[in-house]
């Protein structure tokens, strides 16, 4: 198999901010006909894109372009919550020039009217306002991951109003200070739109990072290599299901969860109507 497309750069994003990033491809016999399926991946607070460029490797992996940029800060408030919107509409106009240009190693490789957003920990809530954000334009995604997201009460209180209709995934770790005890459920019961919470049981908020650091896992916390491993599966197969769309891809997710629910290893949570969207 010939050897996935990975570039490593910097550019000029929205407001002039210069932003890191990596962009993984899959192998060329991976790739869809059409283009491949475009995944934005958004790391944590006071982190940066290199914390899953192992996940990026492994969701390419599954067919899919993944874009993992770094965040500008997130301690300006309001100003930092809306300029990382910003950043990502202007990376997914980015690579929809890049796809369109007959000179860019990228022409006719993406597929970006099948869009998903991914966040671990703060990069959860940015993920959620951009795609109330995006709703109604082109660049609305098609199912958005939370990996252990912690929400701004700002983004709940916006939910609350919303009529996004994305598909969620909400994958949770056990309660700690690090993801404000699991503040993420309150998401999952006033989203809009259909959603599925599942909690990994003895996982910690870093786990979803790959890698992490000996620092974040000696202070927060960390599980074995396959607990840690509970995250990324989850999330691969469940994109490949919702912007693959094969029969294949929609029972290797029913499969990974099945497998892990029966080890106890995850537990799919009830949703209660009105708190409107789940599995519902």
């Amino acid at each position: 198999m010939s050897p996935p497309f990975v570039e490593n750069n910097e550019r000029v994003a929205a407001h002039d901010s210069r932003v890191r990033y990596a962009l993984h491809l899959p192998p060329a016999e991976l790739r869809p006909s059409g283009g491949s399926p475009v995944v934005v991946l958004l790391h944590g607070f006071a982190r940066d894109h290199r914390r899953h460029l192992g996940n990026a490797a492994r969701f390419a992996s599954h067919g899919l372009a993944v874009l993992t940029p770094d965040l500008t800060t997130l301690l300006t408030g309001e100003r930092g919550r809306r300029d990382n919107v910003d950043h990502i509409f202007n990376h997914l106009e980015w690579l929809r020039a890049r796809n369109a240009d007959p000179e860019d190693a990228l022409h006719r490789q993406l597929d970006l009217t099948r869009i998903a957003i991914v966040g671990h920990s703060a990069g959860g809530a940015i993920a959620l306002e951009f795609a109330m954000a995006a709703s109604e334009t082109d660049s609305a995604p098609a199912a958005v991951v939370l990996m252990d997201g912690v929400p701004w009460r700002e983004t709940i209180d916006r939910i609350r109003t919303s009529k996004a209709g994305n598909r969620v995934l909400s994958l949770r770790a056990d309660d700690s200070v690090w993801n404000n005890r699991g503040s993420v459920r309150e998401v999952e019961r006033i989203w809009p739109g259909p959603l599925t919470a599942i909690h990994l049981p003895g996982a910690t908020h870093v786990d979803p990072e790959d890698p992490s650091s000996s620092v974040a896992n000696w202070v927060v916390g960390s599980s074995p290599a396959d607990q840690r491993s509970r995250f990324a599966r989850l999330t691969a197969t469940f994109l490949a299901s919702q912007l693959l769309a094969s029969a294949d891809t929609e029972r290797a997710f029913e499969r990974c969860l099945a497998e892990l629910v029966e080890r106890g290893e995850a537990v799919l949570e009830p949703l209660t109507p009105r708190d409107v969207g789940g599995e519902r």
